[in-house]
């Protein structure tokens, strides 16, 4: 990824490369409907990224869990793409859920099959949040340790 296409031509033969072009329009438009499915369950939006955005929650009722389920399941049907919902009390809380929904479908074991596709880390009880989150701190490179 961001090789230039002379140095890395010889790998379409040996490796199955494939190059396709980039269509940063395509791309946006499908942003921009991604995003607007996704503020469906909160008041509030903040767009972090082209492919990320923090939905408030606050005051909104029922179950997210099954909400955000919800919301992930329209996003794929009209839009066509997978994606990870993290929930969680603060911003850097909820990209860590966020972390954890998509490795735990992408590597099974790597954290509770639960934790799959959704992760709502404030629906957990607080006792024993921390061994959930393990494997994600470890990992870093001069992670502290726990």
């Amino acid at each position: 990824m961001g090789a230039p296409w002379f140095e890395i031509r010889h790998l379409t033969d040996r490796h199955g490369l494939v190059a396709l072009s980039a269509s940063f329009t395509l791309y946006g438009d499908m942003s921009d409907r991604m995003m607007t499915l996704a503020t469906g369950p909160g008041p509030t939006r903040g767009i972090y990224s082209i492919n990320e955005s923090f939905i408030g929650l606050d005051g909104v009722r029922g179950n997210l869990t099954k909400r955000a389920f919800d919301v992930r399941a329209r996003i794929n049907q009209w839009v066509g793409i997978p994606c990870g919902v993290g929930i969680g009390h603060t911003k850097p809380l909820a990209k860590l859920a966020n972390y954890i929904a998509k490795t735990a479908e992408r590597n099974p074991g790597s954290y509770s099959s639960d934790l799959a596709q959704v992760c709502n880390l404030r629906a957990l009880p607080a006792q024993g949040t921390q061994s959930r989150w393990r494997p994600f701190c470890c990992q870093r490179k001069n992670a502290r340790k726990w």
